[in-house]
């Protein structure tokens, strides 16, 4: 199969490999949260998920999958616990998933266009759940980091102090070391490189960062209008074409 063939075959792959990756991300960061409240001894099955309904919406992204996890019976006299439980989604999960993606993208022995796009694909989409929490929903009303601030009777600006800064690093690193070393992998030229960045900054920016424009209160929803408006800045930012990118 020649390099044209190779590259309409990746693109129709996109939204199989979309779908696949989201899958492994969402439920790794369910299943993080449910094997640690179970390791504690405050569940008694670890994947005991809530599985939520048959929609079409809910089998392809798992909007209704939930980690099943009662905080009520151990929040008040174990607090740490009960904030590691919540931490554990991205925390643990996802983080531990993007350790795996990075490494396997730079493994300098494969060579298969195929291996490279899904890898990085599930970079993508681990990355995407940091964005999801830090800064996406730091300031919610409900959810995993209002969680480990109410159970911690901590102000969220050390969540997004702390674990903030990290996530800007990975973001920065995502965009200017992993991709510009998965466009040399899959040996594409810049008209590919431009699809390539747009679909993964309208993921990251938007599908992720998004998330907390509705049902999380009003500094969510402004983070994530903000977030929306970040990603043709992001685009230009690290378009091929620019000298920064090249000399990656």
């Amino acid at each position: 199969m020649n390099k044209k063939n190779n590259l309409l075959a990746l693109f129709l792959l996109t939204p199989i490999f979309f779908l696949i990756t989201h899958a492994i991300a969402y439920l790794t960061h369910e299943y993080a949260h449910s094997f640690s409240a179970w390791a504690f001894g405050y569940k008694h099955n670890p994947f005991g998920l809530s599985y939520g309904n048959a929609s079409l919406e809910n089998i392809l992204l798992l909007e209704q999958v939930s980690e099943n996890v009662d905080y009520d019976v151990f929040r008040v006299n174990h607090p740490w616990i009960a904030a590691f439980v919540a931490f554990a989604g991205f925390g643990v999960g996802n983080l531990f998933l993007y350790i795996i993606s990075i490494v396997a993208l730079f493994k300098k022995q494969i060579k298969s266009p195929y291996y490279i796009y899904f890898f990085l694909w599930l970079a993508v989409m681990n990355l995407g759940n940091f964005i999801d929490y830090v800064p996406g929903r730091t300031f919610a009303t409900h959810g995993d980091i209002a969680g480990i601030i109410t159970f911690l009777n901590i102000s969220p600006w050390w969540i997004m102090v702390i674990i903030g800064y990290p996530i800007c690093y990975s973001v920065w690193h995502f965009y200017s070391r992993v991709l510009p070393y998965s466009y040399r992998k899959l040996e594409i030229n810049r008209i590919p490189q431009s699809i390539i960045l747009i679909l993964i900054s309208i993921t990251l920016f938007m599908f992720f960062g998004a998330v907390g424009a509705e049902g999380y209160g009003d500094l969510s929803r402004l983070i994530a209008l903000l977030s929306i408006y970040m990603t043709p800045i992001v685009v230009i930012a690290c378009w091929p074409w620019r000298r920064w990118m090249n000399s990656r």
